[in-house]
């Protein structure tokens, strides 16, 4: 009889630890507030285990009204308390006018390197493809005209690079190069790219429009 029980309380035990340990877990990764449509019904499709009961009186508030409620796993056991505010699902209007669009790049992008009289400026302080220039000879470049004339007012002096490379910023020495009377550095670059898309949808709440799985392509980058 005494075994019995002590099986009985350690299974007790066990089963409690691991409730505790899923009670926990569930309420980390579910968010404190969550947006319902407007009958204000919470569920979880993913998860049928948990379920949603009213635990407090609905407030207005500038997004919708607003109401807590209770999370339980298999409708029993409390796992955290939430905050459900009933929104309206937005209206958009179909789209297909055709729209341009140009995109500014944060810097001077590097497409390309090329031989100045037999060698590589570029090349040779370290730059590659894909690299985008933040900054020459303490300058901020962002366009393809601003990049040139540092180069060219460089007088064949060793230029400092400021470079965006993955996500991470590095300083490179340039020292460009006299060809046929110009300084040349051996760099391809780019600082916009453009195309044309299709308008899919029009929101006339917020003048947003967006063209989905248009891509734009350029032949560069």
């Amino acid at each position: 009889m005494r075994k019995t029980i002590r099986i009985f309380t350690a299974l007790t035990a066990a089963v409690s630890l691991l409730l505790l340990i899923l009670v926990n877990s569930v309420a980390g990764y579910l968010p404190d507030c969550f947006l319902v449509d407007s009958n204000g019904s919470l569920r979880f499709c993913s998860m049928s285990f948990i379920t949603a009961e009213e635990g407090g009186e609905s407030k207005a508030a500038s997004a919708g009204i607003s109401q807590t409620r209770i999370l339980k796993l298999w409708g029993s056991i409390p796992i955290k308390s939430v905050t459900a505010k009933s929104v309206s699902a937005p209206v958009v209007l179909a789209g297909g006018n055709p729209f341009g669009i140009k995109l500014e790049a944060e810097g001077a992008v590097v497409v390309g390197l090329f031989d100045v009289d037999g060698c590589c400026p570029a090349k040779e302080c370290g730059l590659k493809v894909g690299d985008v220039i933040l900054s020459a000879g303490g300058v901020a470049v962002a366009t393809n005209e601003q990049l040139s004339n540092v180069v060219m007012n460089s007088g064949g002096r060793p230029t400092e690079l400021i470079i965006s490379r993955e996500g991470e910023q590095k300083t490179l020495i340039l020292t460009p190069k006299l060809s046929c009377g110009v300084y040349k550095a051996g760099i391809n670059i780019r600082d916009s790219s453009a195309g044309i898309g299709t308008m899919t949808f029009y929101d006339p709440a917020t003048s947003m429009f967006a063209g989905l799985g248009h891509a734009v392509c350029d032949s560069d980058t």
